[in-house]
């Protein structure tokens, strides 16, 4: 998979967010993008997503010799951000069976994914009475081993310890080899997982 932004431009109301945007995102490779808080470093995912159209310019997906169309690229995407809510009145259980209705895993049973999150022992416990972190552990395994060529992070560890940081790096290398991996963030140790670091401010004008 090939992401490229070419003069890609958004706007909100009179403020422009990103302007004149020009890069290339490439298969096999996790990228870091860093930049101070509120310089449009979400806005640029919700784009890459397709969640949002450029005010200007192109954002264009291509598999191989074959361009993807806008309204298909949700189903090689997936994305954790903390904007981003779950069901919290679903069990772990009820929630894998709505969100693989639509995207499957990568070989996990409901079993292994709580096990893998550390959170087996709460299959009967409603996600709302779940920690932050334990939350925030089983958005990102959901992303990661979401069986598609695509994975956007936002923010990824803004509410994991030192030690759940580490699972998730564990986890990140383990399922990023066959995808394209875009992480924004301005944490250090998450920057140092990428094999390409771009400040958002480079990739403009």
């Amino acid at each position: 998979m090939t992401i490229t932004l070419s003069d890609v431009y958004k706007r909100f109301t009179y403020q422009w967010i990103i302007k004149k945007a020009n890069y290339q995102f490439s298969n096999h490779r996790i990228y870091g993008i860093a930049g101070p808080n509120g310089s449009g470093k979400s806005t640029l995912l919700h784009m890459i997503s397709g969640y949002l159209s450029p005010s200007k310019g192109k954002l264009s997906w291509q598999q191989g010799d074959v361009q993807i169309d806008r309204h298909d690229q949700y189903k090689s995407v997936a994305i954790c951000a903390p904007y981003i809510k779950m069901v919290e009145d679903f069990t772990i259980p009820e929630l894998l069976r709505l969100y693989t209705k639509s995207k499957p895993l990568t070989d996990l049973t409901t079993e292994e994914f709580m096990r893998k999150a550390y959170i087996e022992q709460h299959s009967a416990k409603p996600i709302k009475y779940f920690s932050s972190g334990m939350k925030q552990r089983v958005q990102l395994l959901l992303a990661l081993a979401t069986d598609g060529p695509v994975l956007l992070l936002d923010e990824p560890t803004s509410y994991l310890d030192q030690a759940a940081k580490a699972w998730f790096y564990n986890e990140l290398q383990a399922y990023s080899k066959d995808k394209l991996v875009i992480i924004a963030s301005n944490d250090l140790d998450d920057l140092d997982q990428c094999d390409e670091v771009v400040q958002l401010d480079l990739l403009q004008g």
